[in-house]
């Protein structure tokens, strides 16, 4: 909306920006450039915008909660492991993990707080 409009103001004060002259011209010598000019220019934001649609990865929220998914499913096991009678100790390295994937969530949450919400629950 804002882009086209934008093109617009632009285009329109180009085809009023032309010099003084004796010579004629009609609406057609004027208006036909500029028309075609911002037709083309709308057209390739247009083109634009569907390839970031189409090309777009999941929001900073998605990745957010899917991470912090995997966080608790790794910290269930670990907890898991270490509360059964059968396990005589807990590998160091499966809570490096869980904290590693813990601050992994913890910064993709952090940015999921930065992008606009509009329609989204507030994050």
């Amino acid at each position: 909306g804002a882009s086209a409009g934008m093109l617009a103001a632009y285009f329109g004060a180009a085809g009023m920006m032309e010099r003084c002259s004796t010579e004629v011209y009609t609406v057609l010598d004027v208006m036909g450039k500029s028309y075609f000019q911002l037709i083309s220019s709308i057209a390739a934001v247009f083109i634009c915008y569907a390839v970031d649609a189409a090309f777009a990865g999941d929001t900073a929220a998605k990745l957010a909660v899917s991470a912090y998914g995997e966080a608790w499913s790794g910290l269930a096991r670990v907890l898991g492991s270490a509360l059964s009678p059968q396990v005589a100790e807990v590998p160091v390295r499966a809570l490096v993990e869980v904290a590693h994937s813990l601050r992994a969530a913890e910064a993709l949450g952090l940015q999921a707080e930065r992008e606009p919400r509009y329609w989204r629950a507030p994050w």
